[in-house]
């Protein structure tokens, strides 16, 4: 468990590497809502680099906003829970691609990122209207409309997908805003962001 939480951000990046690898060589394969997955999770994986190595990120904000004292947590156990949601959620379209349902899950946590970012920017009234990830959410904002017209234009989602794409997208944010508030012993929802 050490390993994890110390190397989360390696594991991930090497589970992006190889993903990206994959489907570049085996790109005919992959249907048009898979390649836009893998796509996504080279951009999450910059994104959760860009938090990481920039000190002030969006963690720091939060916990500011909700005044809760995050310093004694070691880094890299809150940043472990969402290492696993990414890995997840990422890996559902490739495993199961006849279920749209699943893409458009990675669809909504890059809207959510998007937005998410510039809602605790106001909340926390900052000076300068930018924290780090923030480049890289609203890239995430723009490519996930991008891939919701696709799918929604090729009319490859029907309702059932969209509803299967918000209870799994809500449960498991849950489920791991929960073990994010469980392993650093407050009560931040946010705080794994």
């Amino acid at each position: 468990m050490k390993y994890l939480i110390k190397y989360n951000l390696y594991i991930l990046s090497v589970y992006t590497l190889v993903m990206l690898g994959v489907l570049v060589v085996f790109w005919d394969s992959f249907s048009m809502l898979q390649r836009f997955a893998i796509g996504f999770l080279g951009l999450i994986t910059l994104h959760e680099w860009e938090e990481t190595k920039f000190p002030g990120g969006f963690f720091k904000v939060m916990s500011g906003i909700m005044k809760v004292d995050m310093t004694r947590v070691p880094e890299g156990l809150l940043h472990l829970p969402p290492m696993v949601y990414i890995v997840i959620v990422t890996l559902l379209p490739l495993v199961f691609p006849s279920v749209p349902g699943f893409f458009l899950v990675v669809m909504v946590l890059g809207i959510f990122e998007g937005i998410i970012h510039i809602v605790g920017i106001k909340l926390g009234r900052l000076k300068r209207p930018y924290t780090p990830r923030m480049v890289t959410a609203e890239v995430m904002l723009i490519y996930s409309i991008v891939g919701i017209y696709f799918a929604v234009s090729k009319g490859l989602v029907a309702p059932l997908d969209w509803l299967l794409a918000f209870v799994v997208f809500i449960g498991g944010f849950l489920l791991f805003a929960s073990e994010c508030v469980s392993s650093s012993g407050s009560k931040v929802l946010g705080g794994c962001e």
